[in-house]
């Protein structure tokens, strides 16, 4: 079975040169989950999971980035509760015309057992695997 959730709460940051970007940032507040399910959230901002009490955040922040054409390789440190690794996000990215706004996309795989967030008994139950996407809009400062 698949579940799609969101973060409804998120803040970031990015640090442009010219056309391209040098740098990213960003929080999700792990408060904010939605999965249509107020029971399975409530379970997932528990101690038993995504710990909201002690780790309100979700963070990444990039340490590199590579360019073709109009695709870059963010690379980047990801942490969930106090464990941190070092993920790819492969990004599409285009500037309006008159380069006052910027829209970046895109969609990686996450292990969860990379992040040691284990579900107990039900742990065989839920796949390791998930899927994040981002569609995020930026107004750019000049």
């Amino acid at each position: 079975m698949t579940v799609d959730g969101t973060f409804e709460l998120f803040s970031g940051e990015s640090t442009m040169q010219e056309d391209s970007i040098v740098s990213l940032a960003g929080q999700v507040s792990v408060s904010s989950i939605q999965t249509g399910d107020k029971s399975r959230d409530g379970s997932l901002k528990s101690d038993a999971y995504l710990d909201l009490a002690n780790y309100p955040y979700i963070t990444f922040f990039s340490t590199e980035i590579q360019y073709s054409n109009n695709t870059a390789i963010v690379v980047g440190k990801l942490k969930i509760k106090d464990q941190e690794r070092v993920i790819q996000l492969p990004l599409e990215f285009s500037i309006s015309e008159d380069k006052q706004r910027c829209s970046i996309n895109t969609s990686t795989t996450i292990r969860r057992s990379d992040f040691l967030l284990d579900f107990g008994a039900m742990d065989a139950l839920v796949g390791d695997e998930i899927q994040v996407k981002m569609e995020i809009a930026l107004a750019l400062k000049l």
